[in-house]
């Protein structure tokens, strides 16, 4: 009789706040970069990685950083201030490899609407992301080492 009642209200309530700590986790990363509180998670997903072999938090992370490059790239594409253009295309290769705090600072903090944009981006990828389970696992986390076969 428990299981009756208590696995039909799980899916109904689990499904639901998956996707809301997707929203959350992807659409306030960037902000959490601006004030340093993405260290705090960052040791949450190595030691997933480690223990794991797998970290739901990073698949979110890479979600909120393409959004911030995408911003970046419309930036580039969009504005006429070549002081800008010209900052855009080396805060973009950064962001390629992870490194996103060049792009918030320098290119879509700056222009405000930018930023905004991509927290919204960051925020849908964390909605899709989340509920289909999709993690970052160890060995594709790793494969940016050079190793010898």
């Amino acid at each position: 009789m428990t299981l009756l009642i208590i696995v039909p209200l799980t899916f109904i309530l689990i499904g639901p706040i998956a996707t809301w700590a997707g929203i959350f986790l992807g659409g306030l990363w960037q902000v959490f970069v601006i004030f340093g509180l993405h260290w705090g998670l960052v040791p949450v997903a190595i030691n997933n990685l480690t223990s794991l072999g797998l970290d739901p938090i990073l698949a979110l992370v890479f979600a909120a950083s393409f959004a911030q490059i995408g911003a970046v790239l419309a930036v580039f594409f969009r504005i006429k201030n070549q002081k800008i253009k010209t900052l855009s295309i080396p805060a973009f290769i950064s962001g390629i490899f992870g490194v996103t705090e060049p792009a918030i600072y320098g290119v879509t903090l700056p222009l405000k609407k930018p930023f905004i944009m991509s927290c919204i981006g960051g925020a849908v990828g964390g909605a899709i992301t989340r509920p289909q389970q999709i993690t970052a696992r160890f060995e594709e986390a790793m494969s940016s080492s050079i190793t010898p076969k």
